[in-house]
């Protein structure tokens, strides 16, 4: 799903030329050079911790949603469509099993085997090529490393690599709240030496991650529509979820669904 240009307008901030930034060109602006985490051998202190899933903020899902109609979404809501996310990365990460793009690519397709994966895998290969060809350093000797991790006799490090996914993707999604975080804040910096997320890679995930929030809004939108109701609670979340064919299934499988069956 697109970004129309009228909602990115007022959401973050525009490039020098004064257009509207690519996902890759938000996640690292030319102003924030030097803005990778490598050499690896010189930058290895943690990031703070994200206590909250937050990948989109209020104002963006607002922003979102009223290209539907006149609808705004309660506290409550969002953050059960920003623990949804959360929950799907975590399936992604343990679907996947790997830091190899190719393997992450065949885990949204069996997560998502519907033109929402399709077009998530779409928009994520498109963010990849434009971050390659802007010239920024990419350190493949890093990701061809990393990309076998879990090949050999130990087992692939779920955990540790879900903790620092989530934090890059909450960090570079163009739909988080920038001025919480700090506009001016680098990019996370991989705190442990045996797992390090490429820069490419933590664009690919984050863009479909995206993609997957955009596509949440609009449907819970459209739900609202059908409720009679202005105002997207935490029951349109719900029916919106479980009766879509392209996110039910993965949903169906979620703690959030169980949490959400007996909301009040």
């Amino acid at each position: 799903m697109k970004r129309s240009t009228s909602i990115l307008s007022h959401l973050w901030f525009k490039t020098p030329q004064g257009h509207i930034p690519t996902i890759a060109q938000a996640r690292y602006p030319p102003s924030s050079a030097p803005h990778l985490p490598y050499p690896l051998s010189t930058l290895h202190l943690p990031s703070p911790p994200i206590p909250d899933a937050r990948y989109i903020s209020q104002r963006a899902a607002n922003a979102i949603i009223s290209e539907v109609g006149p609808y705004r979404i309660s506290t409550d809501a969002l953050q059960s469509i920003n623990s949804f996310l959360d929950e799907f990365l975590m399936q992604l990460v343990n679907t996947a099993l790997s830091l190899d793009l190719s393997r992450i690519k065949t885990a949204v397709n069996q997560l998502l085997p519907s033109a929402l994966g399709k077009n998530a895998i779409v928009e994520a290969e498109l963010e990849v090529k434009t971050f390659t060809e802007s010239g920024e350093k990419v350190d493949y000797a890093v990701y061809e490393k990393m990309r076998r991790l879990g090949t050999g006799q130990d087992a692939f490090p779920t955990d540790r690599v879900f903790s620092q996914f989530r934090e890059k993707c909450m960090f570079y999604c163009t739909l988080a709240d920038k001025e919480a975080i700090g506009s001016n804040r680098q990019p996370p910096v991989d705190g442990d030496r045996d797992v390090v997320i490429s820069p490419i890679v933590a664009i690919y995930v984050t863009a479909v991650v995206e993609h997957i929030a955009e596509y949440l809004l609009t449907l819970i939108a459209k739900a609202a529509e059908h409720e009679d109701t202005e105002f997207v609670r935490v029951k349109e979340v719900f029916t919106a979820l479980i009766d879509d064919s392209q996110v039910g299934r993965v949903f169906y499988k979620m703690e959030l669904r169980e949490k959400l069956e007996v909301s009040p």
